[in-house]
């Protein structure tokens, strides 16, 4: 009998994997966008088709930016960071103040003597966190996540590393020629 009817057993470990995705995940997700293009580059050099392919792609995606959207200044790409760099920070806080408010629910429901008042108290409590957290999850995929989109197709930087990996593959497909 390898599986415990026992849920604090079960809870311990659904705990353990959870910490264990949030301490693996969170660097991942920071570093993605940074090891992305240089994967989807690095695999487009397995054959010439594909990396004549790739080097297709991102000529296409270079001109149709270019074309589309037209160039922000310095002060501008810095102004949107700036925006998205505050919202990020406003969400942290709501969600934050989400799970401060999720975790005093939980204790007023366990250490608190059960009355009418407390659990009106500790159900309020709840569905405020539960919300603030959507919230802050809806500030950063509809708001925020726009303003990069935006932001990223009329930056300068971002043409520029596009030319490069444009740049790089031609240097592989020209050694893999000669």
């Amino acid at each position: 009998m390898w599986l415990h009817h026992d849920l604090g057993w079960w809870g311990f470990w659904v705990g353990l994997l959870a910490l264990v995705v949030a301490i693996i995940g969170i660097p991942l997700a920071i570093i993605a966008p940074i090891i992305a293009p240089r994967l989807e580059n690095w695999w487009a050099e397995r054959s010439v088709a594909s990396t004549k392919k790739r080097i297709a792609s991102l000529v296409e995606k270079l001109a149709e930016y270019e074309r589309i959207y037209p160039e922000l200044s310095l002060t501008e790409d810095y102004v949107l960071r700036g925006i998205r760099g505050i919202g990020i920070m406003l969400m942290i806080c709501v969600q934050l103040l989400s799970i401060i408010t999720l975790f005093i629910a939980l204790l007023d429901v366990r250490y608190i003597p059960r009355n009418k008042d407390s659990l009106i108290i500790a159900i309020g409590l709840l569905i405020t966190g539960t919300l603030g957290a959507v919230a802050g999850h809806i500030m950063d995929t509809q708001i925020f996540k726009r303003i990069e989109t935006y932001r990223i197709r009329r930056s300068r930087p971002y043409r520029d590393s596009l030319k490069d990996s444009i740049k790089q593959l031609q240097a592989r497909l020209e050694g893999d020629n000669a």
